[in-house]
């Protein structure tokens, strides 16, 4: 739910969407970058609370932390630049999506 959320607003993001007009095409890549990072490490730490007793409202206490401080992170540009105009994806991106398929 929310990797779905970042994904809903990379969305939203796109060029020529007129919500987040503003913003570059980096803005789409970071998000998209966050929600993949957000879903490998959900499946990498899922089987430790295979067999405990887990509470949600703690888990999704977490995990909004989690959302909200990645999407503040993204919109205060304090998260790595994805793609740079005129460069094209940067080493981070690139960098990311290897890590990406490895935790998957």
């Amino acid at each position: 739910m929310f990797a779905a959320i970042i994904d809903f607003i990379h969305a939203l993001a796109y060029k020529g969407m007129p919500f987040l007009s503003r913003y570059t095409t980096n803005l789409p890549t970071q998000l998209w970058i966050a929600a993949r990072y957000l879903q490998a490490f959900t499946i990498v730490i899922a089987p430790i609370y295979k067999n405990r007793k887990t509470k949600v409202w703690l888990a999704m206490g977490d995990y909004s932390v989690v959302t909200s401080t990645l999407i503040i992170s993204i919109f205060k540009e304090y998260f790595p630049d994805c793609y740079i105009e005129g460069v094209e994806l940067s080493n981070f991106k690139i960098i990311s999506e290897y890590i990406i398929a490895s935790l998957f």
